[in-house]
Order: structure tokens, then C-alpha cells, then sequence
């Protein structure tokens, strides 16, 4: 169904992606970007800065504080206004859709 959906090659985790995007209504929040789990993929990579921001916009205080989806994860536009030149893939790798 996703190849019907979204036609191309070699596309496959991208397709599968935007199906499951197009298919889940929004209430469910699939298209929202796990923000911690980004900021951790920024940290390895050895964006300190970026993942702080990241951090200090979306789950400030403690580490050892237990969150939820909701209270941390955002859109992609929420991303980009604190982090402006994160390219959108990076973002949209870290969706709950693509982490599935």
C-alpha cells in the first residue's frame, strides 16, 4: 500500500513513513519529533550546543526527571523555530512515524 501511496525506488523507509503519516489521524501524533531522543542523536554526533537548546526549550530541569511524549515532543515548525538551521530530515528522522 505504501509503494501505491508514495511511487519510487529504493524508498522504502521513506515511503513507509509518510504512509504511515498520511494513514494515522493527528490526534494520534505520530508526525511528532521525539525531542529527547533527538537531542541525544545531536550530542553523539557531537552537536553539544544544539542539543542543550534543544533541551533547555523543550525538558528543562533535572535528568532524572520522567516525562512524557506530550509534555516534550513538538512539531517540526517548534523545532526549527528553537534550532533554525537543523536541516528538516534530520528532524523528521526523529518523528515517532520514522522511529517506528
Amino acid at each position: 500500500m505504501a509503494a501505491q501511496a508514495c511511487p519510487g525506488r529504493r524508498i522504502d523507509r521513506v515511503r513507509f513513513v509518510q504512509f504511515l503519516i498520511r494513514i494515522t489521524p493527528s490526534v494520534h501524533g505520530i508526525s511528532a519529533i521525539s525531542t529527547p531522543i533527538l537531542a541525544a542523536r545531536l550530542r553523539l554526533a557531537g552537536d553539544l550546543r544544539s542539543a542543550l537548546k534543544l533541551k533547555e526549550a523543550f525538558f528543562p530541569g533535572s535528568d532524572l526527571l520522567i516525562v512524557t511524549g506530550a509534555e516534550v515532543d513538538g512539531g517540526e515548525k517548534d523545532i526549527l523555530a528553537v534550532l533554525p538551521a537543523l536541516d528538516l530530515k534530520t528532524i523528521r528522522g526523529h518523528s515517532y512515524a520514522a522511529l517506528l
